[in-house]
């Protein structure tokens, strides 16, 4: 049985879902980088910035790209 990730991104708002913090919640990071590796996890942090920019259209893209890829790039 696996179990259940609760710090996921709530679309439109780009809170998390379990404890309304700006996601990736400080929890939510710190299961990213224990769970996957390297590539992984910036394919799948990119795939969740397409989605944010999508949904966070007056967003600052920089911005965006800081909180929910950028903190990732030495972890």
């Amino acid at each position: 049985m696996r179990a259940r990730v609760l710090h996921v991104p709530d679309r439109p708002s780009w809170e998390c879902q379990h404890c309304r913090a700006a996601w990736p919640c400080q929890p939510a990071r710190e299961d990213i980088v224990a769970t996957t590796d390297r590539v992984s996890r910036m394919i799948y942090l990119s795939l969740h910035l397409a989605d944010a920019i999508v949904d966070q259209r007056d967003a600052d893209p920089a911005a965006l790209f800081d909180r929910v890829v950028g903190w990732a790039c030495n972890s």
